[in-house]
């Protein structure tokens, strides 16, 4: 590695990616598995072949909803399952900037085995009506929302967020809590 030599190189599709999320499941120091969102919607799981990179493949483990996810996604250990958070939006240029995109925030279960996964595979959660609280100071809102009980046959959860409202930037698990930061778009007059 001390060369710069590439070792591999993994096929994700066609989408092009977002930022990668470097994953220890077993905290030995050595990341075993990488998430990344697309283009597409798609997001991905690579896995370490036995603890080797040089023969790494990549997966989808779930498939979205044609919403690009560029924002890195976060896994980590709750309780006894790797849940992934991930949001869909953009934000790269003007033409992003759209007041009527919709975007979702996914909480994704990963038992290492999933592929495929679809909005059908997770429980709708929502913005409940009504709840915005807002910091002056701050500019920063939080919104309440349903705590629908998990059924057996889903695989995590999916929210829809309130329409031009992007994720562009990395989640967080708080505690109990799991936090997506998304943004509005204002387009700014160009003079």
């Amino acid at each position: 590695l001390t060369s710069g030599a590439i070792i591999n190189k993994v096929s994700l599709g066609n989408g092009g990616v977002g930022a990668p999320f470097a994953y220890d499941s077993d905290k030995d120091g050595v990341a075993d598995r990488i998430y990344v969102g697309d283009h597409e919607g798609k997001l991905w799981r690579v896995n370490a072949n036995n603890g080797l990179w040089d023969s790494a493949m990549g997966e989808t483990i779930f498939v979205g909803e044609g919403k690009p996810i560029t924002s890195r996604p976060l896994a980590a250990a709750v309780g006894d399952r790797t849940v992934i958070l991930a949001g869909t939006g953009e934000y790269f240029s003007f033409a992003d900037l759209t007041d009527n995109a919709q975007n979702y925030a996914y909480g994704i279960f990963d038992d290492g085995k999933a592929v495929n996964l679809t909005r059908d595979n997770l429980l709708n959660q929502e913005i409940l009506e009504n709840t915005k609280y807002s910091n002056d100071e701050t500019g920063i809102s939080f919104y309440s929302i349903t705590r629908n009980a998990m059924e057996d046959d889903k695989k995590g959860w999916r929210l829809t967020l309130p329409t031009g409202y992007v994720v562009t930037s990395d989640s967080g698990i708080y505690g109990p809590n799991n936090e997506v930061a998304t943004y509005t778009a204002t387009k700014v007059n160009e003079e």
